[in-house]
């Protein structure tokens, strides 16, 4: 079937270019296109458009309709593309720039995209050898009631300090690694040093024995398949109780899962782990999904609480999705909470969970040691 989708797609192209310009499939779903052309990028430019409108029109293959998008990446000769390995290197790194960007859509080359794609190549190389070599961390931020401002969990959060390059946010290495499929691997390291974690500060007092963990966990890992055994080898390996492990999931990438999500997630929490919905008011859940996953909690994006004040919309939009989650029985956490007003709103909107710079930032295990057994010394001189 694949095969008959490819015969019918490279003729569309050869249908849109003119019989001396050639076109050479150079990938498992990548044709490469060389023509010559007087007024190079506007001319690139509308064949471009040209292509992706006749890749927009349904195929019919095995009397089944078939839709595609279509990503493009432009690049013309000039004194940095005079040799084919050239033009196809800047090429494909421009392809992959669009679809970074987004399906379905058009993207000339630019040299700092080479720049771009080079640090990405050094990011997923290094953060391979620093999987092999345990040179990844991480770092905990404590999530509270802010009502009584006092701790219920914390959310486990991946770090990366490279010996040479110091240390890489994981706004840079995440993408990386989704791509690549390495995600699954830091999932597994984050969810094994976290639960141990745990298991170590529940046993520090009993005021502590009911402290969550949060875990982050992307599409590949529920993909997987395995993704309920991970968690279980986990949870035994730590000792502590299933219910006491909260795994979060965006909201844009529930959407996309839904449906072979939902297996994993019915099982999960089989296990008696809880899962949330990470990012809420990003991805456009329907109501129907919403209400029939098995979740216990949603996190209200950053950046609604970032903008939030009185008489605002994200006033209410925050005030709507807490009564949503209130009519579904679902708790709610806000993230990204910075200032004392954010919090009182908050509170009077109905919200008792929270996160943000103004309790305490993301810190290494050493830190939160220090403070829990800060709060057990205040809490023994108090009584």
């Amino acid at each position: 079937f694949s095969d008959r989708f490819l015969v019918e797609f490279a003729r569309r192209i050869t249908d849109v270019v003119r019989p001396t310009d050639m076109v050479a499939r150079v990938g498992t779903d990548e044709f490469a296109v060389w023509v010559e052309l007087n007024d190079g990028p506007t001319q690139a430019s509308e064949m471009a458009q040209r292509l992706m409108e006749s890749a927009r029109q349904p195929f019919l293959i095995d009397g089944l309709n078939v839709s595609t998008t279509v990503s493009v990446g432009l690049v013309s000769t000039d004194n940095d593309h005079l040799s084919c390995e050239a033009l196809m290197r800047d090429a494909d790194i421009a392809l992959h720039h669009a679809k970074t960007l987004g399906q379905d859509r058009v993207v000339p080359f630019e040299p700092k995209q080479r720049e771009r794609s080079t640090k990405r190549f050094v990011i997923e190389s290094e953060l391979k050898t620093a999987l092999a070599h345990n040179r990844l961390s991480v770092a905990y931020q404590p999530l509270y009631d802010i009502v009584t401002n006092t701790i219920i969990g914390f959310e486990a959060l991946a770090r990366w300090f490279h010996p040479t390059l110091g240390p890489i946010s994981p706004a840079e290495f995440i993408p990386v690694a989704e791509e690549t499929g390495i995600v699954v691997d830091i999932t597994a390291f984050v969810l094994r040093e976290a639960t141990q974690q745990l298991a170590r500060w529940q046993r520090m007092n009993e005021a502590f024995a009911s402290l969550q963990m949060h875990v982050n966990i992307s599409g590949l890992d529920l993909a997987k398949g395995d993704l309920d055994q991970r968690v279980h080898k986990a949870l035994t390996s730590a000792r502590i109780q299933p219910h006491h492990l909260v795994l979060e999931i965006t909201e844009s990438i529930l959407m996309e899962t839904v449906d072979g999500g939902f297996a994993m997630a019915e099982r999960l929490r089989a296990l008696g782990v809880e899962l949330a919905i990470d990012d809420f008011g990003t991805g456009f859940s329907s109501l129907s999904n919403l209400a029939r996953l098995p979740i216990s909690s949603i996190k209200i994006d950053a950046s609604f609480v970032r903008e939030l004040a009185a008489g605002t919309p994200q006033e209410a939009i925050v005030k709507s999705v807490i009564a949503l989650a209130k009519s579904i029985n679902k708790a709610v956490i806000a993230e990204g909470i910075e200032t004392v007003t954010q919090r009182d709103l908050l509170v009077a909107l109905g919200c008792r969970g929270g996160q943000g710079y103004l309790m305490a930032r993301p810190m290494p295990p050493e830190a939160v040691h220090s403070m829990l057994e800060e709060m057990d010394a205040h809490a023994a001189a108090t009584v």
